[in-house]
C-alpha cells in the first residue's frame, strides 16, 4: 500500500495523537442553529424552513426512508448499520433536489454521495510515515467515482475524503422506533432479511452494549442502567420541534476527570466518563488526517458524530474546534436530522474546506478537479516588499507539510514567478500564524541585523486571509472573552530561498549529523546572546542546508514559534493553549510539564522555557535522524524495530513519553535497548558523551526543585561552568558543549567554526586550530588548508567523515 509502512499503529486509542485531546478540552460548544449558518452558510430561517417542508411532505414515511430506519435501529452491531445509514442519507439528498426553498436541480459538488468503509484502511502520505495510525472511518462522504472504488473494497486517500461520519453503537433502537411509528401513526415495517435484531430482553441488549464496552465495572454499571432506562415504554410526546432538541454534551466533565494520556490508566481501561470521550477522540484523529494529508488544500474539515440516534456535528480548523451542545435525534427530529443532511449536500467546495479562490487560484475553477489532490499549479501574487511591484506565483511540488489540526499547519511548495527575484531557487510557505504574534519575516529580520549565522533568506511575505473572513467569522463574532483559548489566524505566506532538506544527506551519511549539531548550536547560542530569541521548535523539516563548493552550510527555519523574549524577564513563560514544538523532539522537562499541566489544570504554572531546551532539542532531532535515516541494506524487521522504538517519543500518554526520554538521559542508549544502524555505529561514543552532559544538567535541574534554590553543585560534584539558569546552572552552555562533542567525534578545521559567508580558499599560511577548542570569533574566515602530512592507510573507512568532507585541490 503506497505511503502506509507495515509499522503503522492500528486502529486504536494508544495510537491517538497526544495534542488532540488538548484541542478538545478547549473545543467551543455551540448550538445547532449557530453552527448550520456558520457552516452551511445558510440565512437565518432557513433550516427551519426545510425541517418545515420535510415535514409536510412525510418524508418520515418514504418506503425507502422507513426501510432503512428500521434495519438501522434493528441492527444488533454497528457494522450492521452502515448501509442503512448510507442508503437513508443518500436517500434524503435525492429528495431534497430542487423541492427545498433555495435549492436548485443541481448541487454545487452535485455527484457527492455517501458509502461505508469501516473494513478498509485510508492511505496515508510518505512524508507522514512512521507518524499515522491505521485509520478506517466508518462513513466517508466521497464523489461518485471514489465511492465505487470504496464498494469494491479498493482504499482511498485522505485527499479523497470530503467528509467523515463517525458511528458509534451503544445499543439497539427498535423500541424507540416503534413509539415513534405509534405518534405518528405511521405503519410498522419489518427490518430487511439478513438484519439480525437483538433480544427483546434487558439481558440480551446489556450483552449486545457490554460487548463493545471494555471499560471497569463502573462502565459495566452505567450503561446497564441506561439500557434498562432506554428500554422502559416512554410516555406519548408531541412532534418534535426545534426547542426539543436534547443537551447532551460528548465533552461534558471532560476538564473534571484526569487525562486519558496521563499514564494512570491501567490496563487500557478507563473511567465510565472517559469512555464517552473516545468517540469524540477517533473522530478527531480523522480530522488529522485529513487536514494533515492532503497537502494544505484543506483549511477546515468536518466530521459529524453519530452516537446510536443522536447527531452532533463536528468542524476543526487551524483556530480550534467546534461542535453542537444540542444532539438532534434521528428518529424523534427525524425533519431535522434530515435537513442537516441537505446542508452537507449543497455545500460548495469551500464549504467542504478547500482553500478559497481569492487566497489560491485553481487551474479550473471548482467543482472540476474537486477534491484537489494538491497545490500544484495553483497561482497567486505577492508584492515585492522594495519594488512595490505585483509578482505572480506558480506552485510547483509539495515539499513538507505538518502534522496537525490546530496551529500553524505549515506546509511548503517550490515555485516559479514571472519575474526575476533572485538568482537562487525559492521556496513559498504558508502557514496559519496567530495575528497577535510577531511575524516570521520581522524575526528573521532582527537576527539579520544582529548578525546570527545560520538564518534563512527571506524574499517576499504576505498575508493572504483572515480565519475571521471565513467560516470561521460566525464563530468569533460573539467572543468577548479575552482568554479563548483560540484566537484569530491569518493565512501567510512567505518566499524563502530553496535549501535542502538534510533527511536525503543524513540517509548517505550520519557522520554529517556532528556537523549540523555543531553549526545548530553557534546558531541559537547567536540567537540568545545577541537578541535574546528562543526558535522553540527545533526539528528535522526546520534543519536545512545549502552546499558551498566542499562546504556544507546549515540553516535554521521556521521562525513561526519563534519569541523575542524582554531583558528584564529570565526567560519565555509558555501562554499557548499548549506546549510549542514538535513532540519527539521536544525537551523532556516541557513534555513532563505538559502532562503536569493536564493534571492540575488551571491552577498549574508553566515552566519557562529556556535555551538549554531548544540544545536538548537539538539531541533527540540528531539521534531520531540516526536512527530512521540511514536504513540502506536494513530488512524490513530491522527497520520496523527502529521505527517503534521512535514510536514511543510520540504516541501514548505524555506520561510515558516523558519517561521514556527521561531513561535514554539518565541511563544512555544501551541500557534503554538502542541500538543504532551499522551506517550510525561511529556516533556512539558521540551519543555517549551528549547523554552524560544532558543527564549532568537534569541532576542540577532535580537539585534545584528539590531544594527550592538556584544553589549550583554540591561540594563532591564537578563545579559548573557558571550560575546561568538558561543554561541548566551552567551545564549546557555553547562552548562546553561543543568542546565535549568534538573531542568525542573531531570534525575538519574548515567547520570550526562554521563561516557565515563562502569564502574562497587562498594561498596562504595556514593558522593551525586544534579540533577539540572553539574559537569565538563574529565573522571567522576559512584558512587555506595545508596538504596534511599523514599516511593514507591502504584501506580508506567507507564512512570516514575526514575523508569525504576533505576539500578538493583548486584548479589551476
Amino acid at each position: 500500500m503506497p505511503g502506509l509502512g507495515t509499522w503503522a499503529d492500528s486502529h486504536t486509542k494508544s495510537s491517538v495523537n497526544p495534542y488532540i485531546e488538548y484541542d478538545l478540552r478547549s473545543a467551543k460548544a455551540i448550538s445547532v442553529n449557530l453552527w448550520a449558518i456558520g457552516v452551511f452558510g445558510l440565512p437565518p430561517g432557513r433550516l427551519e424552513k426545510w425541517e418545515g417542508r420535510i415535514r409536510d411532505e412525510q418524508w418520515f414515511g418514504d418506503k425507502i426512508i422507513a426501510q432503512c430506519l428500521s434495519d438501522y435501529c434493528a441492527a444488533p452491531g454497528e457494522a450492521k448499520r452502515y448501509q442503512p445509514f448510507v442508503d437513508l442519507a443518500n436517500r434524503i439528498v435525492e429528495l431534497a433536489r430542487g423541492k427545498l426553498p433555495g435549492l436548485n436541480d443541481r448541487y454545487p459538488v452535485d455527484d457527492f454521495t455517501l458509502a461505508g468503509n469501516h473494513e478498509n484502511v485510508v492511505q496515508s502520505i510518505r512524508e507522514h510515515q512512521g507518524l499515522v495510525a491505521a485509520r478506517k472511518p466508518d462513513i466517508l462522504g466521497l464523489l461518485s467515482s471514489t465511492a465505487k472504488a470504496v464498494r469494491c473494497g479498493r482504499a482511498v486517500q485522505w485527499t479523497d475524503i470530503v467528509l467523515v461520519f463517525e458511528l458509534k453503537f451503544r445499543q439497539a433502537l427498535k423500541k424507540p422506533l416503534k413509539i415513534e411509528r405509534d405518534n405518528r401513526r405511521a405503519p410498522d415495517v419489518p427490518p430487511s432479511r439478513g438484519v439480525e435484531s437483538d433480544e427483546e430482553t434487558n439481558s440480551g441488549r446489556a450483552a449486545v452494549a457490554l460487548s463493545h464496552c471494555d471499560g471497569t465495572n463502573e462502565t459495566r454499571h452505567t450503561l446497564e442502567a441506561v439500557i434498562e432506562a432506554r428500554a422502559q415504554p416512554r410516555a406519548q410526546k408531541p412532534l418534535p420541534s426545534r426547542h426539543s432538541l436534547q443537551e447532551d454534551d460528548l465533552l461534558a466533565g471532560l476538564d473534571g476527570i484526569p487525562s486519558i494520556f496521563s499514564g494512570g490508566a491501567k490496563d487500557g481501561k478507563v473511567t465510565s466518563v472517559a469512555a464517552e470521550h473516545d468517540v469524540a477522540l477517533q473522530n478527531a484523529s480523522y480530522a488529522l488526517e485529513i487536514l494533515s494529508c492532503t497537502y494544505g488544500t484543506r483549511s477546515h474539515c468536518l466530521c459529524p458524530i453519530l452516537k446510536d440516534d443522536l447527531l452532533s456535528l463536528w468542524y476543526y480548523d487551524a483556530c480550534g474546534i467546534v461542535y453542537t451542545k444540542e444532539r438532534l435525534s434521528l428518529v424523534a427530529n427525524f425533519e431535522w436530522f434530515a435537513a442537516i443532511i441537505v446542508g452537507f449536500a449543497q455545500c460548495t467546495p469551500e464549504q467542504f474546506g478547500v482553500l478559497p479562490s481569492a487566497v489560491m487560484r485553481p487551474p479550473t475553477p471548482y467543482p472540476t478537479d474537486f477534491p484537489p489532490q494538491n497545490l500544484e499549479n495553483n497561482t497567486m501574487s505577492i508584492t515585492h516588499p522594495v519594488t512595490k511591484e505585483a509578482v505572480g506565483i506558480t506552485l510547483g511540488n509539495s515539499l513538507f507539510t505538518q502534522y496537525g489540526i490546530t496551529g500553524r499547519r505549515t506546509f511548503l511548495y517550490t515555485i516559479e514567478t514571472d519575474r526575476k527575484i533572485s538568482d537562487k531557487k525559492m521556496i513559498i510557505k504558508l502557514s496559519y500564524q496567530a495575528r497577535t504574534r510577531l511575524p516570521e519575516y520581522s524575526l528573521v529580520e532582527i537576527a539579520r541585523k544582529a548578525n546570527v549565522r545560520h538564518i534563512p533568506d527571506i524574499h517576499m511575505w504576505a498575508d493572504l486571509r483572515k480565519m475571521s473572513d471565513g467560516i470561521r467569522h460566525i464563530f468569533l463574532q460573539d467572543n468577548e472573552d479575552k482568554n479563548e483559548d483560540y484566537e484569530d489566524r491569518v493565512v501567510r505566506a512567505i518566499v524563502y530561498t530553496r535549501y535542502s532538506s538534510i533527511r536525503p544527506l543524513f540517509a548517505e551519511s550520519c557522520e554529517l549529523i556532528p556537523v549540523m549539531v555543531h553549526q545548530m548550536i553557534d546558531c541559537l547560542d547567536d540567537l540568545w546572546t545577541k537578541v535574546r530569541m528562543l526558535h522553540r521548535d527545533i526539528s528535522l523539516s526546520n534543519i536545512m542546508y545549502e552546499k558551498r563548493g566542499d562546504y556544507y552550510h546549515f540553516i535554521l527555519i521556521d521562525f513561526d514559534m519563534a519569541v523575542v523574549v524582554p531583558v528584564n524577564e529570565a526567560s519565555y513563560t509558555e501562554s499557548s493553549r499548549h506546549r510549542t514544538g514538535t513532540l519527539p523532539f521536544m525537551a523532556q522537562e516541557l513534555i513532563c510539564d505538559a502532562w503536569t499541566a493536564l493534571q492540575r489544570g488551571t491552577c498549574w504554572i508553566p515552566i519557562k522555557h529556556l535555551f538549554r531546551h531548544d540544545l536538548e532539542s537539538l539531541f533527540w532531532n540528531s539521534l531520531w535522524a540516526s536512527m530512521m535515516l540511514p536504513t540502506k541494506g536494513l530488512t524490513s524487521k530491522e527497520i520496523e524495530k527502529l521505527v517503534k522504538g521512535v514510536r514511543k517519543w510520540e504516541t501514548g500518554s505524555l506520561y510515558n513519553i516523558a519517561g521514556t526520554k527521561e531513561q535514554i538521559i539518565l541511563k544512555g542508549l544501551e541500557s534503554n535497548n538502542i541500538v543504532l544502524p551499522p551506517a550510525a555505529a561511529r556516533l556512539n561514543k558521540w551519543f555517549k558523551a551528549w547523554v552524560k552532559v544532558l543527564s549532568r544538567t537534569y541532576m542540577i535541574v532535580a537539585a534545584k526543585a528539590r531544594r527550592g534554590s538556584d544553589s549550583d553543585s554540591s561540594d563532591d560534584e564537578e563545579p559548573v561552568l557558571s550560575a546561568d539558569w538558561e543554561t541548566g546552572g551552567g551545564a549546557t552552555t555553547k562552548e562546553h558543549l561543543q568542546r565535549v562533542l568534538l573531542k568525542a567525534f573531531p570534525m575538519p578545521d574548515e567547520y570550526l567554526p562554521a563561516s557565515e559567508e563562502p569564502v574562497r580558499v587562498a594561498k596562504t599560511k595556514v593558522r593551525t586550530v586544534k579540533a577539540a577548542v572553539v574559537k569565538n570569533a563574529p565573522r571567522p574566515q576559512r584558512p587555506a588548508r595545508k596538504k596534511p602530512k599523514v599516511v593514507t592507510p591502504t584501506v580508506m573507512p567507507e564512512n570516514d567523515i575526514r575523508s569525504r568532507l576533505r576539500p578538493r585541490k583548486p584548479r589551476l
